[in-house]
């Protein structure tokens, strides 16, 4: 069978190509509802495949189309994989989203913290790559993990200040602190704890999001 693409070859005397670097530097927005169908495919051929053994033909013929039609959509499985998970995470954006609209206090974002952390370990997709592609993970650990963190915080900040402004979470720098719980929840996704993984990030996050410390008085 004839590959699904051509391998980039890099120029003469240059260092080879990484792709998932490429994909990095365009990091998907939030993906259009038009993908869904080709999404829910590769979705299901990465959870029985894994995204090494995965191939544009399998995306296709899970879709009921032809090669030259996916390629509408992506330029690869890396890239359809990498959207997938954008989709999976702009849910929860959005989830953050409501909770500053509900106007509630930090409580509910921790807990958000600690769904996301969960729903990532039992997605059929994330949690195949997690622990049967360590050369995949490995990859993104080593080379990409900040660049994806802060690709999150960026999402992410202005739901903090929005946060801060309506006196939900204490006032501090938003884009450090949407770093810094990308970081928290990234950690915990990459090395989970045993139980207990509310309390931690209870513990982890709350000193950073609840209200001003009260003023005692002098007099």
């Amino acid at each position: 069978m004839a590959p699904d693409r051509a391998p980039t070859r890099p120029a003469s005397g240059s260092s080879p190509v990484d792709p998932l670097a490429a994909l990095l530097a365009r990091l998907p927005q939030r993906p259009a509802p038009g993908l869904d169908r080709a999404l829910d495919a590769t979705a299901s051929c990465l959870a029985r495949h894994g995204l090494a053994r995965t191939t544009m033909t399998d995306l296709a013929k899970e879709m009921g189309v032809s090669r030259s039609t996916l390629y509408r959509c992506f330029s690869s499985v890396e890239e359809a994989a990498w959207t997938l998970m954008a989709r999976e995470a702009y849910r929860f954006f959005d989830a953050f989203g409501q909770i500053v609209e509900s106007g509630t206090g930090p409580q509910p974002v921790v807990a958000l913290a600690a769904e996301f952390v969960r729903f990532t370990a039992e997605h059929p997709v994330m949690n195949r790559l997690l622990h049967e592609e360590p050369e995949f993970v490995g990859r993104v650990v080593t080379r990409h993990f900040g660049a994806l963190v802060d690709y999150a915080a960026a999402v992410v900040t202005p739901l903090v200040a929005a946060a801060m402004d309506r006196g939900m979470i204490r006032r501090r720098d938003p884009v450090k602190l949407a770093q810094w719980m990308g970081r928290v929840v990234a950690v915990c996704i990459l090395a989970p704890p045993a139980d207990g993984l509310d309390q931690l990030l209870e513990e982890m996050l709350l000193p950073l999001l609840e209200g001003e410390p009260a003023v005692l008085s002098t007099t």
